[in-house]
């Protein structure tokens, strides 16, 4: 018996997501960890290097490096609230944000 058409075809489309499953984390779990620790520079790498593709997982991981304190953390999350990035733009939370890393500074 002959392979059906339609079932070859569904196969194809189910493998790029049973691939997806597979991928690497997003990002390298010491890192997230060392974030958790209170490492502000930790912090400060995983919200950048997740900006572009997942905004609202930056901003949480900015906003634990600003609380860290690490000026550089607090800026770009200003940056973000600012523009939006992953959530509705405040310039009074963004102020906030910029003064605080001026200050710390």
């Amino acid at each position: 018996m002959a392979p059906r058409p339609l079932l070859i075809a569904a196969a194809f489309a189910v493998a790029p997501l049973v691939g997806a499953c597979g991928a690497a984390p997003l990002y390298p779990s010491d890192t997230a960890a060392a974030c958790r620790a209170g490492v502000g520079e930790a912090c400060l790498e995983l919200g950048h290097a997740l900006r572009a593709e997942h905004p609202m997982k930056a901003r949480a991981f900015l906003t634990t490096g600003c609380d860290a304190g690490n000026v550089t953390a607090c800026a770009q999350l200003g940056e973000m609230v600012l523009r939006g990035e992953g959530a509705p733009a405040s310039r009074r939370h963004a102020a906030a944000l910029l003064r605080q890393a001026c200050t710390a500074a």
